[in-house]
């Protein structure tokens, strides 16, 4: 539309209305026009071009940002969660949602899911919701137990809840998650219940996991206790390990970590890698680089995360060339 006589005035009536917050009565009075003339004057700056006016859905921004994600990684889909959120219980809770709306949607009469360890995890367990179908679904944990401590890192609290949730039943891993002896573990691996589960691994169609971030902090200490002590510190940061899939370490590029914790009882990296379908959950910017690496090294086909995560990763890639992740 041209632009008419009345522009110089439609700018000024269309910067007290968008920009200085004011109604269109206290316009009118500042001016000495009536309430239509306002009105007809706001219109004309729309149709004139003086105002564009853009909607900014958070769900789009988040849907390109996961493109973006999944294309500088190789990863074959990354689900971002819209919005920026401080509260670390609350960013679980979300990304237990999606991640569990997710499964919902993707599980399949006859899936072996292999189910990983960490709050998150727990979140989704207990977003998930139970599904009305008569699909057989198997449920397997993919690491041994933690002994006392809090449920929400229990891999066999969270495989059963999975299992109930999708109507599905759940094998029983009644083994620590770290056995340092070498004969000790042996004998406990040929037992009938650990056998059955190991052997469960090799025919997992979908696997469910967190994503750990090497921190050495509280936390870390935490969970690992004992088996963190400063030797095994020591050889983690000179092998450059960044995070963790189910205890087992890797680098920013994804390889492997051969001298990390002793002794673990769970899936280690490779077979995870052969799994037809990994879903990661993992939320906070300190992960970025641990996440990073998981999607290089190919361990993950879809993760779910949440925004400011997902820009810190794109930040991280940017300040390093991108290095794609074998093909799954």
């Amino acid at each position: 539309m041209p632009i008419s006589r009345d522009s110089p005035r439609t700018l000024v009536v269309a910067r007290m209305y968008y920009l200085e917050d004011r109604t269109q009565a206290e316009i009118a009075h500042h001016l000495g026009v009536s309430p239509p003339t306002v009105s007809r004057l706001l219109q004309r700056a729309r149709a004139e071009g003086i105002v564009e006016i853009r909607i900014v859905d958070p769900s789009e921004v988040a849907s390109d940002l996961g493109a973006v994600v999944a294309e500088a990684t190789g990863a074959r889909r990354v689900v971002v969660v819209p919005g920026h959120v401080d509260d670390p219980v609350v960013r679980r809770q979300r990304l237990g949602t999606a991640a569990a709306r997710l499964v919902e949607e993707t599980v399949r009469d006859g899936d072996k899911i292999g189910i990983g360890w960490g709050r998150t995890l727990h979140s989704v367990a207990e977003s998930l919701r139970h599904l009305d179908w008569a699909g057989r679904v198997t449920c397997a944990p993919l690491l041994g137990g933690l002994g006392k401590i809090a449920p929400a890192f229990q891999v066999h609290d969270i495989t059963s809840a999975v299992a109930r949730a999708l109507g599905g039943s759940a094998l029983p891993l009644y083994l620590p998650a770290i056995v340092e002896d070498d004969d000790v573990r042996q004998q406990l691996l040929q037992s009938p219940d650990a056998a059955l589960v190991l052997s469960e691994w090799a025919y997992l169609t979908t696997a469910l996991v967190g994503i750990g971030h090497v921190g050495f902090d509280a936390e870390m200490q935490m969970l690992f206790g004992r088996y963190l002590d400063a030797s095994t510190q020591d050889r983690l940061r000179r092998s450059g390990a960044v995070g963790d899939i189910c205890m087992r370490f890797y680098d920013r590029d994804g390889h492997p970590i051969d001298d990390g914790l002793r002794g673990v009882i769970g899936l280690d990296l490779e077979r995870l890698r052969r799994i037809p379908n990994v879903i990661a959950v993992a939320g906070g910017s300190e992960k970025s680089e641990a996440i990073i690496g998981a999607l290089r090294g190919g361990y993950v086909d879809t993760l779910v995360t949440d925004e400011p995560t997902a820009q810190a990763i794109v930040a991280a890639l940017e300040r390093a060339t991108p290095t794609r992740g074998p093909a799954r």
